[in-house]
């Protein structure tokens, strides 16, 4: 009825950036865990670009457990995030109900142009949970894919999209 879903989940970004390496020595450390603050004060001081993400068909806010991002001595930099968010689903069909498969979206772009950042998809990058807290609804296929979209000025942006199509369940 409201044409939307709820996904908890986590979101896993790597991306290599050499003015984020250090020594070892200098904290003791073969990892530096940083809070989303200190990450982008740090970027802000060093002139770096940040991979910051937009939930394209979000409704409302997103409501983040907890955001860090590991750091090692050769600037490899892995950002983890375990969120809830609402999206939206407008190409629900519920002409078959209650035989009907749906199919939920999960489209997130990166607010910089793909020269800068691009999703690619590696392995099990995403999986689904063995309950998915959805009692109507079984997964019978999940789909990803990494397209290009406009952005401004001739330039791209990079949009990964996961889609699960699910049927309900009749009983």
């Amino acid at each position: 009825q409201s044409e939307n879903f709820t996904l908890v989940g986590s979101l896993e970004m790597i991306w290599q950036e050499s003015d984020l390496a250090y020594s070892p020595d200098s904290c003791q450390c073969m990892v530096k865990k940083l809070e989303i603050g200190d990450l982008t004060a740090l970027a802000a001081e060093k002139n770096i670009i940040l991979p910051i993400v937009t939930f394209f068909n979000q409704q409302g806010n997103r409501w983040s457990q907890n955001r860090f991002v590991y750091l090692d001595p050769h600037g490899l930099a892995t950002y983890r995030e375990r969120f809830t968010v609402t999206l939206q689903a407008p190409d629900f069909n519920f002409r078959a109900y209650p035989f009907d498969r749906q199919q939920f979206h999960v489209r997130i772009d990166f607010n910089v142009p793909t020269e800068f950042f691009r999703f690619e998809i590696g392995g099990d990058s995403s999986s689904l949970g063995a309950q998915l807290g959805e009692e109507q609804w079984s997964v019978v296929n999940v789909t990803q894919k990494v397209s290009e979209i406009p952005l401004e000025k001739n330039l791209s942006k990079s949009r990964f999209t996961l889609t699960m199509e699910v049927k309900r369940h009749l009983n």
